[in-house]
């Protein structure tokens, strides 16, 4: 697996947040840092497709279903 350096700035918390894992569990700093960008960056794919969505169906892209259909569509009239 290749890896890429990147210049990050960090806040002073998230430094020492990040230190104290790295204390806690013995890992290095830059194993703690690489994996909460990759966990966080899950998370904001995800949110960067949700708001998408909620463009599409805002400017009527998307299909939508209203509460009444849903309702007929469960059983609950």
């Amino acid at each position: 697996m290749s890896i890429n350096a990147i210049p990050v700035q960090l806040t002073p918390a998230a430094l020492r947040r990040i230190e104290a894992v790295s204390a806690a569990t013995g890992r290095p700093v830059e194993d703690i840092a690489r994996e909460a960008v990759e966990d966080g960056l899950e998370e904001v794919e995800y949110a960067t497709a949700v708001q998408a969505e909620a463009a599409a169906i805002r400017r009527g892209e998307a299909p939508t279903v209203s509460q009444g259909e849903l309702k007929r569509s469960l059983g609950d009239d």
